[in-house]
């Protein structure tokens, strides 16, 4: 069966070898193995630390965590966010327990399930405004899709800023480069949240890095090389998203961080598509979508 489940987490398996899976807490994606478009063996694509928390107390360290409705610490700002400064890191998306709505393949041999959230009582409890949201994923022999729609039933506008805080497994975070981010402007969390202008080709994280991107979409196109084109890497094609944080710890934070493993901070770099460098105001009965496609090479 291309789809399987059990009482924590959606399984995904396609004919060519590739496979996926998602837990129903925080719709958090915690594996993607694929092959290259060129052959090879089948392999991992995410990481997820040896300690990650999985008992649904915390936040899962890895994978594709979703992020709504707010990105990083809440806003301080309680007259113009009155719901939102009240909020834990992140928001609650990547802590709720989501609902398998649908399962299908496609026509091409695709694999697809869809996950929905919708306000629970404790949910409303911390943040009134009325929401939806649909996340469709999408597994091929070398490509998984994530597609995030965010819907507003209500009567007055919806704030928000959203993020797919996707964790790429790299051979190396020395080696690892991303690309093309020159010319654009970017926060640098480590340099006080300044605003820069990057002057590289290609972007390392061989020191702790945490910078947003502004400007990489609405339609763009990321590329983590592992350490030169000949060894591999992943696409991160993206639609409706229009930053990018480029983010590891390094050591020192990394060594802080409970729920990493020894070391993990090596073997992983972080390209995530989002909404977040201001809030975006969705008017009421329309719908938004963000849109990100890993493609192994």
């Amino acid at each position: 069966m291309p789809v399987t489940k059990d009482s924590k987490k959606v399984y995904l398996t396609h004919a060519s070898g590739s496979s996926a899976e998602v837990y129903l807490y925080g719709a958090t994606v915690t594996s993607f193995k694929a092959a290259s478009s060129e052959g090879g063996k089948v392999e991992e694509r995410l990481f997820v630390s040896d300690t990650a928390i999985l008992d649904g107390s915390k936040a899962i360290r890895g994978g594709i965590p979703v992020v709504f409705p707010i990105f990083g610490p809440p806003p301080t700002d309680a007259t113009a966010f009155p719901y939102h400064s009240k909020l834990s890191q992140h928001g609650f998306a990547r802590t709720s327990i989501w609902t398998l709505n649908s399962e299908f393949e496609t026509s091409d041999g695709g694999v697809v399930v869809e996950l929905v959230l919708n306000p629970t009582p404790e949910i409303t409890s911390a943040f009134p405004p009325p929401f939806a949201l649909s996340y469709t994923l999408t597994l091929t022999s070398t490509t998984f899709t994530a597609s995030l729609k965010i819907t507003n039933p209500g009567s007055a506008a919806l704030q928000f800023q959203t993020l797919l805080h996707t964790y790429l497994s790299t051979p190396s975070h020395l080696d690892a480069l991303v690309y093309p981010l020159k010319g654009l402007s970017y926060k640098d969390k480590t340099r006080g949240g300044n605003t820069f202008v990057e002057d590289r080709e290609k972007v390392d994280v061989k020191e702790e890095t945490d910078r947003v991107y502004a400007g990489v979409g609405p339609e763009g196109k990321l590329t983590l090389e592992y350490g030169g084109k000949e060894k591999g890497g992943v696409e991160v094609e993206i639609g409706g998203f229009v930053d990018a944080t480029i983010w590891n710890p390094g050591e020192k934070t990394g060594s802080a961080m409970g729920d990493m493993h020894a070391k993990g901070w090596e073997s992983f770099v972080c390209v995530e598509p989002g909404y977040v460098s201001e809030f975006y105001s969705l008017e009421a009965g329309k719908e938004w979508v963000g849109k990100m496609v890993l493609k192994v090479f």
